[in-house]
């Protein structure tokens, strides 16, 4: 018993950045249970500079797997009551950590908007107190039951400001043309899956992300044009075309070495493919990797969709992806660009 207890101080006598090493590969649940090992375990749990806030340790699998459209009288009423619970407890937990002073590694939000208007300041708040505290990861995924735009949470231009930035994950919500200048100057990684912005924004953006390395997006409805241009360390590109038709892509990076194009086959109902190489013609010549989801083409068309790719982009390696089918196929440069081997 005697040796236990003297592990266990010893384990407790561990350096705080130890400590917080070792919960970052804790669950959220299992963190807030190391406060019962110690007073200062309970503390340094406070200190815990990643905060990642997910509704669905409040409010069970079942319900937040779902659509709040199929919930029942009662359901709605328990969902809304635990909802608001988590609210307080996000907004409790960051004013505490905020307290101390301590620099943030991660925050990451994912929760339903019950009511976006009266929520906003609540989030703008939880947003400015992240960017203040020098967070460098930023996951934010916010979403409601309503389908239309003005019921989308807008972002305040305060992010813009968050110059620690390594990496920022953006889903559900609305982001705004900004008139000041963008200070991400350390970001490396940028997701935006379902972000309402035009393509000006995303142009602006690229640009003044200098040391960006990967970048994914799934734009939402009115998002035709892709172009990326300013990008010198830019790495890796993923175009999800799953909310809308792509018109066009150009895409100016000379450090790229992978670009994965997924259900792209939406531009086959409405755009020639001949129209589609016409008004793309800056897609690398080079890049190392070219990864295609094919699952939405019609078979009849692989042929003159690839050789739409493939004229305005040479891979090295070439993977054709159709999940569906159940079929993957990869093309490996042998020795010339117009020699390649096969193999599924």
């Amino acid at each position: 018993m005697g040796d236990r207890i003297g592990a266990m101080d010893r384990f407790s006598e561990l350096p705080d950045y130890i400590i917080h090493h070792i919960m970052s590969y804790l669950s959220t649940d299992e963190a807030a249970q190391t406060c019962v090992l110690s007073k200062r375990w309970n503390h340094l749990r406070a200190s815990f500079p990643i905060l990642d806030f997910d509704q669905i340790y409040f409010v069970g699998k079942d319900l937040a797997t779902r659509h709040p459209d199929f919930f029942s009288i009662r359901e709605k009423r328990r969902f809304c009551k635990l909802i608001n619970q988590f609210i307080q407890f996000v907004d409790a937990s960051l004013l505490r950590f905020c307290k101390l002073k301590v620099s943030m590694q991660k925050f990451r939000l994912s929760m339903t908007l019950l009511d976006v208007e009266g929520d906003t300041s609540l989030l703008d708040n939880w947003i400015e107190l992240a960017v203040a505290n020098e967070v460098k990861e930023f996951d934010f995924n916010v979403h409601t039951d309503q389908t239309i735009d003005d019921m989308v949470y807008s972002l305040p231009e305060t992010i813009f400001s968050a110059k620690f930035l390594t990496n920022l994950k953006l889903s559900g919500c609305n982001w705004e043309q900004s008139s000041n200048t963008i200070m991400f100057h350390s970001l490396k990684k940028l997701a935006l899956d379902n972000v309402s912005m035009d393509e000006q924004m995303v142009q602006k953006f690229i640009s003044e992300c200098p040391l960006l390395e990967d970048f994914f997006i799934s734009p939402a409805w009115n998002f035709k044009r892709f172009c990326v241009s300013h990008a010198p360390k830019l790495k890796i590109v993923t175009i999800d075309g799953s909310f809308y038709t792509v018109e066009s892509i150009e895409i100016v990076a000379p450090s790229l070495q992978q670009c994965t194009l997924i259900h792209l086959g939406n531009t086959c109902d409405s755009l020639t493919l001949d129209e589609f190489r016409k008004r793309s013609p800056s897609l690398p010549r080079d890049v190392e990797n070219l990864i295609i989801d094919v699952q939405k083409v019609p078979p009849s068309k692989y042929a003159a969709y690839l050789d739409c790719l493939l004229w305005i982009c040479f891979p090295r390696v070439l993977c054709i992806e159709a999940k569906q089918r159940k079929t993957s196929i990869k093309f490996i440069e042998v020795s010339a660009p117009e020699k390649f081997v096969g193999c599924s």
